[in-house]
């Protein structure tokens, strides 16, 4: 009689500790991800991240169900650029510039590292992220751009075309002018690091004067 209540102990023992160490099946994690809407910082943004839209998909209180995710849209960066943060109304969504939603020429060439939209259209995002990427060195992050941008070098890696030379009918580049053109420079041209010619002498990504 002893001995089988000693076995019965140790039976619910091992019962109780297979419980306690038994992994929690794969599926479980699927259905419902691990704390999906606690950074709120992230939510800001990665809207849908909200468990409320994340796991029931079904809209809140206060706002419908997105139907794709907003990061990195002209809407969610003006959610910040409105003065909030930073007031770039005028030169960024007013002003000529990058145009966004417009589906790249075949004189451009887009890497696969710099995202489109699910049409194939330029976003905010296809340049710009609000993250700190790691730099190819592995040192210096590359703030708020997806890759480095020295002496235009962001410029060149989508417009190619452009940077072949005088031959191909392209202005001259990362050369010293035989003088500096004032004009431009005073209205904000940059210069690059040998003060030589570079996209941004003349050119502006965001609040240009035309649409060229």
């Amino acid at each position: 009689m002893e001995r089988a209540f000693i076995s019965l102990i140790i039976f619910a023992a091992f019962l109780f500790l297979s419980i306690l160490i038994k992994p929690a099946p794969a599926y479980a994690e699927m259905i419902e991800p691990r704390e999906p809407d606690t950074a709120k910082s992230c939510a800001i943004c990665h809207y849908i991240w909200v468990s409320t839209f994340y796991l029931k998909h079904k809209k809140s209180p206060v706002a419908p169900f997105p139907e794709k995710a907003e990061a990195g849209s002209k809407k969610m960066c003006l959610s910040c650029h409105d003065g909030s943060v930073r007031d770039s109304r005028d030169r960024i969504f007013n002003r000529p510039g990058h145009k966004v939603g417009i589906i790249p020429s075949k004189k451009v060439s887009v890497p696969s590292y710099l995202p489109l939209n699910e049409k194939g259209g330029i976003m905010c995002s296809t340049c710009h992220s609000p993250h700190n990427l790691p730099a190819e060195d592995g040192k210096k992050p590359f703030s708020f751009f997806r890759a480095k941008n020295i002496d235009s070098s962001f410029c060149k890696i989508c417009h190619k075309s452009q940077i072949k030379g005088v031959d191909k009918g392209n202005h001259v580049l990362d050369r010293k002018p035989f003088s500096y053109p004032s004009k431009i420079i005073a209205s904000g041209g940059i210069l690059g690091k040998e003060d030589n010619i570079i996209c941004q002498t003349c050119h502006l990504s965001h609040g240009g004067v035309s649409d060229q």
